[in-house]
Order: C-alpha cells, then sequence, then structure tokens
C-alpha cells in the first residue's frame, strides 16, 4: 500500500484484492483503476450480465445514462443489435453479443 496507496490505482493492493475477488470496493474506484489496468478485459469479456453485476453493481442501459453518454454510445453496438450496458457512475460500456461480453470501450470523447 505504501508504493501504490491511491485506491484507484491499478497495482494498489484494495483493487489487486478487488480483481481476485478478497476485498470489496467502491464501483467508482475500480471503474477508475480498471483505466491503468493492462488486464482489464479479462474483467468483462466472456461474462454475462447477472455475472458482471454480482462485481459491479447494477449496470445500466442506454435510458439510464446520463445525457452526455447517450450520444456516444449509438456508434458502438446498438445499430448492429448488440446490447449495450454500462458500468455505474463511469465511462465503460460493456457490448454484449448472444448474453455475453464482447466488448469493453472507455468512452472519452465522442464529439
Amino acid at each position: 500500500m505504501l508504493l501504490y496507496p491511491e485506491r484507484t490505482d491499478p497495482k494498489s493492493l484494495s483493487y489487486f484484492l478487488w480483481k481476485h475477488g478478497l476485498h470489496s470496493m467502491e464501483v467508482s474506484d475500480a471503474a477508475a483503476a480498471m483505466i491503468g489496468d493492462q488486464n482489464r478485459e479479462d474483467l468483462i469479456l466472456g461474462k454475462t450480465e447477472p455475472e458482471l453485476e454480482r462485481r459491479f453493481g447494477h449496470l445500466l442501459s442506454s435510458s439510464e445514462i446520463p445525457t452526455y453518454l447517450r450520444h456516444c454510445y449509438q456508434e458502438y453496438g446498438e445499430e448492429s443489435g448488440q446490447e449495450v450496458r454500462f458500468i455505474a457512475r463511469s465511462d465503460w460500456m460493456i457490448i454484449f453479443s448472444k448474453n455475453r461480453a464482447v466488448r469493453l470501450v472507455l468512452i472519452k470523447s465522442c464529439y
């Protein structure tokens, strides 16, 4: 913890333990730490929505997201018939196909 004291650092002990299911963590902190985690897709891809909700809590649908994200999500999945969900209070979007997560997208800017 002394080397990486920030909760949102992907090398912090809290995040490491959370990734391995050994510690609880605020979803917003985990989502922030995922930005710097080279293996973040391992947490998401191939998982079902219920599996991801056990880890991240309620995943937001496109109708539940903030206005600035509504414009962004359309270019990614729903036009092609894939479901899109968002990790709460973050800019992480998960694209599902056949009930499994197939893509993780960090929406930085779409304008």
